[in-house]
């Protein structure tokens, strides 16, 4: 089914191939065709995205009936082009997402150290920090994916529909009337047009891509320190306990209830806030951005998004175990056995910590591939 499509390729084609389940579970993605057609009758973007993630809005037939087939026919339309232009810019800064991540999660320098040092054999601080950076890495280029993701396609829409809001309005005063099919709607809201220099501000990423992933990685390192720093490396892992340590990483990214406030679930509200204004209609977007990052169906969708995208890990990471050679049998046992096979065995299907931080390592040229066909190898 899905998870084992997941597991023989990359997340990133596994987002790009399965685009309509992706939609369906982001939460402007999910909301923007309702807001394209209800617009019009006042309602915020919060409570669009609401009802339309409940499944609230006439059926299509019901549409056609009512005599506003033709314009929802043309909103859709821009709709699908929308989504397929959030897809195009996710592919093409993927390489420089993970560029940031390799710089921000550095272990070629740790490397480096130890074997000046001469202490690449040694159960050393060295192999420590390697560890804590091999689970960032992993967890990091997760999110970094599903939140670059949401960002592209929560602003992207937002500024879709204030295009589609100018064409109806000039389609309207042109006609002298409401556009066709809708003449029961209310009258069309006047809203100042967006500036181009708005438009290029609030649609550009490149800056996110470049550095401003950085607080986001830093707060993965953090809580892999505080989770795995204490493993041993020659401690043997199944893909269970695996799946409970990513968990717990997990955990302090994402928040548990009554707990602080998490750093996912609020990075691309404080990158937005964080970033400079232009003029009075990009402090409009920013409004309308800030509403969808505060609401109950981002968090919702978000959280969604992120399930499946860890379960992509965990059915990558399975990959793993099986083509180090792990067979069916316990773990219990293995845990007191030593790494000198390895980390793997023809009898059991755990790996040491050792040898599992290495492929946890390469996790991000998996995730985060130069493009949807032909991943470059290396990590």
């Amino acid at each position: 089914g899905q998870v084992l499509a997941r597991r023989r390729m990359g997340l990133g084609r596994w987002l790009w191939r399965n685009k309509r389940t992706v939609a369906g579970v982001t939460v402007v993605a999910a909301g923007a065709y309702s807001a394209y057609r209800l617009w019009k009758r006042g309602r915020s973007l919060e409570q669009l995205l609401l009802e339309s993630l409940l499944g609230a809005g006439p059926a299509a037939g019901e549409r056609r009936n009512s005599g506003r087939w033709h314009n929802d026919e043309r909103l859709r339309q821009h709709y699908e082009v929308t989504q397929r232009e959030c897809e195009a810019v996710l592919e093409r800064q993927l390489s420089a997402l993970r560029a940031q991540l390799h710089s921000e999660l550095d272990t070629q320098a740790v490397r480096r150290r130890m074997r000046a040092e001469g202490t690449e054999l040694d159960d050393s601080a060295a192999w420590g920090e390697l560890k804590v950076l091999g689970f960032a890495r992993a967890v990091g280029a997760i999110y970094a994916l599903v939140l670059l993701n949401m960002r592209l396609r929560v602003h992207l829409n937002i500024v879709a529909r204030h295009y589609v809001a100018e064409v109806m309005r000039s389609a309207a005063a042109a006609d002298g009337m409401a556009p066709r099919g809708d003449a029961e709607a209310a009258p069309l809201p006047a809203e100042p047009a967006l500036s181009k220099a708005a438009k290029l501000r609030f649609l550009s990423v490149d800056s996110l891509c470049q550095s401003g992933f950085a607080p986001l990685f830093s707060a993965a390192r953090a809580a892999a320190h505080r989770h795995v720093l204490h493993l041993p490396l020659d401690l043997r892992l199944d893909a269970s306990d695996l799946s409970s340590v990513l968990l717990s990483i997990r955990d302090d990214m994402e928040g548990v209830p009554g707990g602080p406030e998490p750093p996912v679930h609020t990075f691309l509200l404080t990158a937005l806030q964080a970033a400079p204004g232009v003029d009075e209609t990009h402090a409009a977007l920013v409004a309308e951005a800030e509403a969808v990052y505060s609401s109950e169906p981002f968090h919702s969708a978000l959280s969604d998004l992120l399930d499946a995208a860890f379960q992509s890990l965990d059915g990558r990471m399975a990959q793993v175990f099986e083509a180090a050679g792990a067979g069916g049998g316990a773990a219990g046992d293995a845990r007191t056995a030593g790494a000198a096979d390895g980390g793997q065995s023809s009898g059991d299907n755990c790996m040491a910590v050792a040898l599992l931080t290495a492929f946890l390592i390469k996790i991000p040229t998996w995730a985060l591939p130069d493009a949807p066909q032909g991943r470059t190898a290396g990590g």
